[in-house]
């Protein structure tokens, strides 16, 4: 089914390509969480939404979202993990006390490539929407925190 996202949420199409490519640009050459990784899950979250029957229970804001947070998921993936940041005092742990740092840095990374010139696809979308919106993404990506999943999973 066609969800008209585009149109639906004013997004022009240069601005998402442009921060389709600088996101995707920034992703480290990892054996696993790598553009690749990113591009299949967010094909698989397409496929999903469109062949499978998940569409019903995500409203369009929830689809743009789920699309975004699935292209930006692991970007700046330095390849290690969240306890060796924090073993090693890494700048990331410290800014992000240790909590969810790589998912935080992956959050972080997605809104400060939007906010380059020519970047922001989603400025079409009034204020209110807007942070939803960004509200949503930043919960997917720290969800995906596997020391979190299994807990969110119950819920």
């Amino acid at each position: 089914p066609s969800m008209k996202l585009m149109s639906r949420y004013k997004i022009l199409p240069t601005m998402l390509q442009n921060w389709i490519q600088k996101t995707c640009g920034l992703y480290n050459n990892n054996p696993y969480h790598n553009v690749r990784h990113a591009l299949c899950v967010t094909q698989f979250v397409y496929a999903t939404l469109t062949k499978g029957c998940a569409s019903q229970f995500f409203n369009f804001k929830d689809v743009l979202c789920l699309l975004v947070a699935g292209v930006g998921h692991d970007v700046a993936h330095p390849g290690v993990t969240n306890a060796f940041l924090a073993k090693t005092n890494n700048e990331w742990a410290i800014r992000y006390n240790d909590n969810s740092v790589l998912e935080n840095l992956h959050a972080s990374v997605i809104f400060q490539v939007m906010s380059e010139p020519n970047h922001n696809f989603l400025s079409g979308l009034q204020r209110y929407d807007y942070e939803l919106v960004r509200e949503k993404i930043i919960r997917m990506v720290l969800a995906t925190d596997m020391n979190h999943h299994f807990s969110m999973v119950e819920q």
